[in-house]
């Protein structure tokens, strides 16, 4: 089971396609790395999320959008997606790549302060996108926070960046999500009853949220169990060709696994959060969903 990251998944998903292991992924999302290969993922993968991230960020009334992104397999492809449907949509987008290897993006975001301005000075309402991890994403948004026009700007971001750690961010980086109204896109299963009986399970047993992926990851573990124990071998070339079946008729806690041609989960609807805090305590609510059979943005109720 794994990786979890694109970028790591695409550095070694050569060696396992060429000594045929099976490889399944929780939480890589690129679309560069949908192919037939051994590689299968149960999350959808980037294609979906960028048109829904771009769906949001048209909803809210910009026009023109910066996005700025970590320059490797993950962050391409939600970037590049995004651009390809947001200006379908009729809006104007800016890529912004950066170096994710760097430990300090200031000169980055004043590049970023640049081209949101330029595009303002245009007349057009606009709006940042950012495509981080937890690290990298905390530095940038830490010397974002320090920028008037940056300040001033409506901030989106896709699933990667919503974690624990910016719920416990400095302060200075948490009034800033809120003053920006922080927005951003997540996969999400189906309710059900086995995912609800997961997250209880797990609060009872750990004593806490499960991260972000854990259901995903529960879910990879089963399927690479089942596919295994149908296959009656652990030859990888059996295995790949037994996993669709098996995925087609599992129903797990994040829902249906049926896979698409390229291994990766068919159907594929995204929450969107907002980045709220209220007595010193910050979290990430689910205000509506994306969903991708119709393209449409659902409300959800209180």
């Amino acid at each position: 089971v794994g990786t979890a990251s694109s970028w790591v998944l695409s550095g070694v998903m050569g060696f396992a396609n060429e000594h045929h292991i099976v490889m399944i992924s929780p939480s890589s999302t690129s679309p560069a790395l949908a192919l037939p290969d051994y590689i299968f993922r149960v999350v959808g993968n980037d294609r979906g999320q960028g048109k829904a991230l771009a769906t949001l960020v048209r909803s809210r009334g910009f026009d023109a959008a910066v996005i700025i992104f970590r320059d490797e397999a993950y962050g391409r492809g939600i970037a590049e997606t995004f651009k390809q449907h947001f200006e379908k949509m009729g809006g104007t987008a800016v890529l912004l790549p950066y170096n994710p290897q760097k430990s300090d993006f200031g000169p980055e975001v004043q590049k970023l302060a640049s081209e949101v301005q330029k595009l303002m000075s245009e007349g057009k309402k606009v709006a940042v996108v950012i495509v981080a991890f937890e690290t990298d994403g905390i530095n940038i948004l830490s010397h974002a926070s320090k920028i008037d026009v940056l300040r001033k700007t409506k901030w989106f971001a896709s699933e990667s960046i919503r974690s624990s750690a910016l719920i416990q961010a400095p302060e200075e980086v948490r009034r800033f999500l809120v003053d920006v109204e922080f927005e951003g896109t997540f996969p999400i299963p189906p309710e059900n009853p086995k995912g609800k009986a997961f997250l209880e399970w797990f609060r009872k047993e750990y004593g806490h949220e499960p991260s972000p992926f854990a259901a995903y990851a529960y879910d990879a573990a089963y399927l690479a169990c089942l596919a295994v124990t149908i296959a009656g071998t652990y030859d990888g070339t059996v295995i790949k060709e037994v996993l669709p079946k098996v995925a087609y008729n599992y129903f797990g806690v994040t829902g249906w696994k049926a896979l698409d041609e390229n291994g990766d989960l068919k159907y594929q609807d995204y929450s969107i959060w907002r980045y709220i805090c209220k007595n010193g305590e910050c979290t990430f609510k689910d205000i509506a969903l994306y969903k991708s059979e119709t393209g449409e943005i659902v409300q959800l109720t209180s």
